[in-house]
């Protein structure tokens, strides 16, 4: 099974990597050195997914062309102009973090989904724009049994084992751990408590 829409957020400034990163060019269009921005390389991971619906875009108003410009410019160098057909690139009239935006999309995905009955009801993957993840097969296969988790009725969050302790960042407290028949060598276990930094 898989998600049935991505959301892909990209309204962050990037403060972490100033001076590179601006306000007028922030991290999620900067190159990672392999040609592609941070948010193309998003995208690229949610085209991977070959979810059903759309790969949404949540940005802030003023960089919508520059959102508009990396979508273009990978369907051309990707060869595959049915992407940038798949991005709907949505502007925040405010920027409010995260809990916001996914809000603003789930509300309006469900008001379209009204008609239809409660097994076709989005479900919705939401990815940040300024990441780097690999390899691409792992993320797939992983995202498939996070799918499949959320089926359950369950949020779904990825996690990474920290190496140091870094108070600039909130953690996951792991809990017991879930098997996954269906996904052998996928590590998942229930959430005992989100620490706040």
């Amino acid at each position: 099974m898989m998600f049935s829409d991505v959301l892909i957020l990209a309204g962050g400034s990037g403060e972490r990597l100033w001076p590179a990163s601006t306000d007028q060019r922030p991290k999620q269009f900067m190159s990672l050195g392999d040609g592609e921005s941070f948010l193309q390389s998003a995208l690229l991971r949610a085209s991977a997914l070959g979810v059903p619906g759309s790969i949404y875009v949540i940005t802030r108003r003023s960089w919508i062309d520059l959102v508009v410009s990396d979508v273009r410019d990978l369907a051309r160098r990707a060869g595959n102009a049915g992407l940038a057909s798949r991005v709907i690139v949505m502007g925040e009239p405010q920027g409010k973090n995260t809990a916001a935006p996914i809000a603003w999309l789930a509300r309006n995905l469900l008001a379209g989904s009204a008609a239809r009955d409660k097994a076709n009801e989005p479900n919705i993957l939401m990815m940040a724009s300024d990441h780097v993840i690999r390899p691409l097969d792992a993320f797939v296969s992983d995202v498939r049994a996070a799918a499949d988790l959320s089926l359950e009725g369950n949020l779904v969050s990825f996690a990474i084992t920290p190496t140091h302790p870094a108070t600039g960042y909130g953690y996951i407290r792991a809990g017991a751990a879930i098997e996954l028949a269906n996904h052998p060598g996928v590590s998942s276990f229930r959430v005992e408590s989100f620490r706040e930094k």
